[in-house]
């Protein structure tokens, strides 16, 4: 750790360890392009879910640091919309804890 340490401090960087349980918003969009590869719309669609889920499931600090670093490409315009969008869903449209697998109430 003192190696990587003083390796990045001369570049203006530190090295911090964040509890966190989830993955970064960059992890799926690479998942999703993959089901895309493979024309696997269904397997796409449950990544992006499954995204959402995992950053409802952070807390604020912790969406923050997972989204730091932006998605790549996933090669399909709609996936990528909403890749770059995720982290900043106001959750509290979602209802419940936020995460997107939960029904939704009539009328939202």
């Amino acid at each position: 750790m003192a190696t990587l340490d003083a390796f990045l401090r001369p570049m203006g960087n530190r090295l911090i360890a964040v509890p966190l349980k989830g993955r970064p918003v960059a992890e799926p969009a690479v998942a999703i392009a993959d089901a895309l590869d493979r024309q696997d719309e269904d397997a796409a669609f449950r990544e992006f879910i499954q995204a959402n889920d995992d950053l409802a499931a952070e807390t604020a600090v912790g969406r923050v640091v997972l989204s730091c670093a932006p998605p790549p490409p996933t090669g399909d315009l709609r996936f990528d919309a909403v890749a770059e969008f995720l982290p900043f869903a106001d959750r509290s449209l979602l209802g419940g804890d936020g995460a997107a697998s939960e029904s939704l109430e009539p009328g939202l």
